[in-house]
C-alpha cells in the first residue's frame, strides 16, 4: 500500500491519472526540474520556467505527450493573476503523502469550526 494517493492532472479537457504507487517516481521527475526547497520558499518568487518544466514533465509522465514547458508556461498566465500560485499549489499538493494531506484537511476542518462559533 502506498503512502500517496492517486494523482489526477488536467490538461485541456482531459484528465490523466498517476497511480498512488507511481507517485514517488513522479516526484523524482518533478525534482529533476525544480527542488522542493524552491517550492517552499516562494517568498522570493517561484521560478516559473522551472515550474513549467516540472508540470510538463509530470503531464508527460502521466501520458499527455502534447504538454510542453512552453504551453504550460503560457497556460499559467492565461489563468489570470493567481496562475503562478495555482501552479505552485498543484505541484506541492501532489508531492504530499496522504497522511499529511489528511492532517491538513483535519486542521482546515478545525479552523472552519472555530470560525463558525
Amino acid at each position: 500500500m502506498s503512502i500517496f494517493q492517486t494523482v489526477t492532472l488536467s490538461w485541456g479537457d482531459k484528465n490523466y491519472e498517476i497511480a498512488s504507487d507511481n507517485v514517488l517516481s513522479l516526484i523524482a521527475i518533478i525534482e529533476e526540474h525544480i527542488r522542493v526547497v524552491e517550492l517552499h520558499d516562494s517568498s522570493r518568487g517561484v521560478p516559473l520556467v522551472k515550474l513549467s518544466r516540472a508540470y510538463a514533465a509530470a503531464l508527460n509522465y502521466a501520458g499527455c505527450a502534447e504538454a510542453t514547458p512552453e504551453l504550460v508556461y503560457e497556460s499559467i498566465y492565461k489563468t489570470g493573476g493567481d496562475g503562478p500560485q495555482l501552479a505552485l499549489n498543484a505541484i506541492m499538493m501532489l508531492m504530499l503523502p496522504k497522511s499529511v494531506l489528511d492532517d491538513i484537511e483535519s486542521k482546515n476542518d478545525l479552523d472552519s469550526d472555530v470560525e463558525k462559533t
